[in-house]
């Protein structure tokens, strides 16, 4: 009879642990997630807002042994996750990441009648913000990675590149075709909005493909004044925020291997004079987030993701 009960409790409590331990793994990456949501929201915008509450409130949106989540000495440690190794450093700097950890009391059946009536369930998940992976481009245009070098130390917005004269003799940007298939003039024009026109021309509204970090560009060095002058007119009209590549610093005549993303804001498009080029400013965005994980490559196209 004792071998018999000794089953029930192992049959039913593990079971019932087994379960209830899987809801507790949800509810800590739900925590984890919402909180790093809430830091790379405060990067964006410069706030202060304590992310603690917003988890709080997430996390009682899930359920563990079915009543509203409420994970016991919830504690959370914010610090450096490497994309790279996959290693998180609690306090590191500049801080990208929190590790959420904290403990479950499940209600055992049997094993309760024998005098333990809970278990206690420890889970952890650690979430952090980085560069997108993948992205559907909104402009035929890439930027060099080296412009980005000083935001890449500091993880600082206000520390995101301003260029000029955009594609230049330095190639700091490229046109591109946005795929392997060799660049031109008229397959960057297909893919401008149709609803820019300049002199009789105008963007063809073709939509992008996604791209996603590792995959090859063609690139076109070179002014493009057709493709400036319809560019020029998206900015008469406002349309002045785009998601571009970002390769590697280089010649813009080659294929080039996309390392992450950035949202470029345009200022002016300057299609005379000795100037002629187009004034840009690298914006942090974390609107595209929901596309890939994030990676190492932080360009200022931002996204969260579960890590471990």
């Amino acid at each position: 009879m004792l071998v018999i009960l000794g089953m029930a409790v192992l049959g039913v409590d593990v079971g019932r642990l087994a379960v209830t331990a899987g809801e507790t793994q949800v509810a800590a990456d739900a925590a984890a997630v919402a909180y790093a949501r809430r830091m790379l929201r405060n990067e964006i915008s410069g706030g202060f807002e304590d992310p603690e509450p917003y988890a709080r409130g997430v996390l009682k949106q899930n359920w563990i042994d079915g009543e509203e989540a409420t994970m016991a000495n919830m504690e959370y440690a914010v610090g450096r996750f490497d994309f790279e190794s996959r290693s998180f450093r609690p306090g590191g700097f500049p801080a990208n990441a929190v590790r959420a950890e904290g403990t479950a009391d499940v209600n055992n059946i049997v094993a309760g009648v024998f005098g333990d009536p809970t278990s206690a369930v420890n889970r952890f998940a650690v979430a952090a913000y980085g560069g997108a992976s993948s992205v559907q481009p909104t402009l035929p245009i890439a930027l060099g990675d080296c412009y980005f070098n000083k935001f890449q130390r500091t993880d600082d917005c206000s520390d995101l590149p301003v260029l000029q004269q955009v594609p230049d003799k330095e190639d700091n940007s490229c046109w591109t075709s946005l795929s392997a298939y060799s660049a031109s003039a008229d397959e960057a024009a297909s893919m401008l909005p149709e609803e820019c026109c300049q002199g009789g021309k105008c963007g063809g509204g073709d939509l992008p493909p996604p791209l996603a970090v590792g995959d090859e560009i063609d690139v076109l060095n070179g002014q493009a004044n057709t493709l400036m002058q319809i560019l020029g007119d998206c900015v008469r009209q406002g349309l002045t925020e785009f998601v571009i590549p970002i390769v590697e610093c280089g010649k813009c005549n080659q294929e080039m291997e996309v390392v992450g993303f950035a949202t470029i804001d345009i200022a002016a498009v300057r299609t005379q004079g000795g100037r002629k080029g187009i004034d840009l400013a690298s914006i942090c965005n974390s609107d595209v987030g929901g596309m890939g994980g994030g990676t190492n490559g932080n360009f200022g196209t931002m996204t969260v993701s579960l890590v471990q």
